[in-house]
């Protein structure tokens, strides 16, 4: 550990010895995305990057727009921006938060962050690199952040999940995201260590969104007035394939789209995914439809397609819709049966921002994920093809952490939220939302159900998270297969026992004034959650070893022998008495002070 601290203080002598601003463009959620999204539905803006975060080239030109072209307060905003990615050649961040929360007992906990932040530019701005360099420290109970602070579905605060050190009351992380871009505005090459966001909702996306965990990733964008291109290529984490412990490297997605404005007001985004594992693949590298390139290698990879679409009607309205396709049987839907393989994630939804005071933002979105999206599984050669141990290269997962929609799979979401500026430099934020989450082991047939009891523990999800897979081991005819309802039925949420989470939330920013020794602000959030059925996204039908009696055509389960249809029933008997309803209340009080 001795040695990470010498690194951090060389890099905050290299680094403030440079030209050093700020680190918007290593952070696709700093402020500044939400602030320029807003100005290119306003029209002050165009043509903005598909994948964030964005180069510093590209920051600078979109402020010089907005700068030029926003009214008075886009204006004002830009100009901010513009001196925190032009002023002081480093800044030191210190953000702390107390959380809070309240279910049947009150917890609470303290986190903090302490970095160097900036963002270096070398020859005439063809080179950038923008970092963030720190440490993450939680107090005990605060370490297990998405256990006790989280609410249902809610992003992942910080990229520190793994390899703490103990520094008094604190765990305490080694926190870096850094970015490098070679290019102009309109071509650059960008790499590094960040979060990648993709759609047209910021913290939405399905493809790839911001709140999922960072990645090491190298990509290329080409932009101008009429289309579009991007792609990328990262590294992330895999993990086991029952519940996401055990990490392990080797493990790819590659991404990328083309989007073409139709007209000046409406956009259509065409865009593909693969994820793989377990060796390094040079063709995704290249420029060609996926599709093709896995061809190659006998269809082995996970293979995903998308498209988006993008219309704003009028001034300060944008409506979108984003389809991503996992995989789907088309000649079942050509026939018109939706009682088929459909695994889809989709969303639909409205952003405005009306020309009123006070009232700056309205939105409205609806997410659904259909069971099996994001969880796929590819069989392995010979038998057993998955064990205890073995890690899941295949799943839209990055460090256990989803890469897209942080729904689970058979689940529906609904999402309204209000911003307002009450007074200059305060934001006020009210948001409502309804989730939906079923378990699919709830509706498979007894004579498939059975095969998870007969497995070893801790092999198959039965969870009805995106780590369940419609592979399971056939124990009597010694192979992996795919049950063969889950494999071709959609069953979406026409379960019995549908998990309901209500949400709302308030939170309230203030930001003081900018004076000489730096700026500060402050925070509170506050969530109220009811959830009802919790427990529905636990493991149903685990695994115990059942013998199976060929002469009686019974199952052995201590001692007494059951009927496939008796022994299934059993456990989901078990499951569901743990079933419960639950109110939680979450309390985040924090401040940040920028140096």
């Amino acid at each position: 550990m001795k040695a990470v601290y010498r690194l951090f203080f060389i890099c905050l002598f290299i680094f403030s010895s440079s030209a050093v601003y700020s680190q918007i463009s290593s952070d696709p959620n700093h402020e500044f995305y939400k602030s320029v999204q807003k100005w290119e539905i306003n029209n002050y803006v165009d043509n903005l990057p598909p994948v964030r975060p964005y180069p510093v080239i590209v920051i600078k030109a979109l402020l010089q727009q907005a700068i030029e072209n926003g009214d008075e307060n886009t204006v004002q905003a830009a100009r901010e921006y513009w001196k925190e990615v032009t002023g002081k050649p480093w800044a030191i961040d210190v953000i702390g938060d107390v959380n809070a929360k309240y279910a049947e007992a009150f917890n609470k906990g303290a986190a903090g962050t302490v970095a160097a932040t900036g963002d270096v530019l070398f020859l005439n701005d063809l080179v950038s690199i923008g970092y963030k360099v720190g440490f993450d420290g939680y107090t005990e109970l605060a370490l297990d952040y998405l256990k006790n602070f989280q609410s249902a579905y809610a992003p992942l605060p910080r990229d520190t999940l793994h390899d703490p050190s103990e520094i008094s009351l604190f765990k305490v992380y080694f926190d870096v995201n850094d970015s490098v871009a070679v290019g102009k505005e309109n071509y650059y090459l960008q790499m590094g260590v960040t979060r990648l966001g993709f759609g047209p909702f910021i913290g939405e996306g399905l493809a790839l969104n911001e709140a999922a965990y960072h990645c090491s990733n190298l990509g290329f964008t080409y932009r101008n007035n009429r289309f579009n291109y991007s792609q990328v290529y990262a590294a992330i984490g895999a993990s086991k394939s029952y519940d996401g412990s055990g990490l392990v490297p080797d493990k790819y997605l590659a991404f990328h789209q083309f989007s073409y404005n139709i007209l000046k007001n409406l956009s259509l985004t065409y865009y593909e995914n693969i994820v793989y594992g377990n060796r390094f693949d040079f063709s995704y590298i290249i420029p060609a439809p996926y599709m093709t390139l896995q061809s190659i290698g006998g269809f082995d990879d996970n293979l995903q397609m998308g498209i988006q679409l993008i219309y704003k009607p009028v001034k300060g309205l944008m409506i979108g819709g984003d389809i991503f396709v996992d995989d789907i049987s088309v000649n079942d839907v050509m026939k018109f049966d939706f009682d088929t393989k459909i695994r889809v994630a989709g969303s639909v939804g409205a952003v405005y921002y009306p020309p009123v005071p006070v009232l700056e933002k309205i939105k409205l979105i609806y997410t659904v994920v259909t069971p099996y999206t994001y969880s796929h599984w590819q069989i392995e050669k010979g038998y057993p093809g998955i064990t205890q141990n073995t890690s899941n290269f295949q799943n839209y997962t990055n460090s256990c952490i989803q890469m897209g929609s942080q729904l689970d799979p058979n689940s529906d979401s609904v999402k309204f939220s209000f911003e307002l500026n009450p007074v200059r430099n305060m934001d006020l934020n009210l948001n409502f939302s309804f989730t939906r989450h079923g378990n699919i082991s709830e509706t498979l047939p007894a004579n498939e159900a059975v095969y998870y009891l007969m497995c070893d523990e801790n092999i198959y999800a039965t969870d009805g998270t995106v780590y369940q897979h419609t592979v399971v081991d056939m124990h009597n005819e010694k192979k992996e297969d795919y049950l063969f309802s889950a494999w071709n039925d959609l069953n979406f949420l026409n379960q019995k026992h549908i998990m309901s989470v209500f949400q709302t939330g308030i939170g309230i920013a203030y930001k003081l004034p900018e004076y000489k020794w730096g700026k500060l602000s402050f925070k509170i959030n506050y969530i109220g959650e009811y959830i009802h059925n919790k427990g529905v996204d636990s493991h149903m039908l685990p695994g115990i070893s059942l013998k199976y009696d060929k002469d009686s055509d019974k199952y052995i389960y201590n001692g007494t022998n059951y009927s496939a249809e008796e022994i299934v029933q059993k456990f989901k008997n078990q499951w569901e008495s743990n079933l419960k309803d639950e109110w939680n209340n979450y309390l985040d009080i924090g401040f940040e002070y920028k140096f």
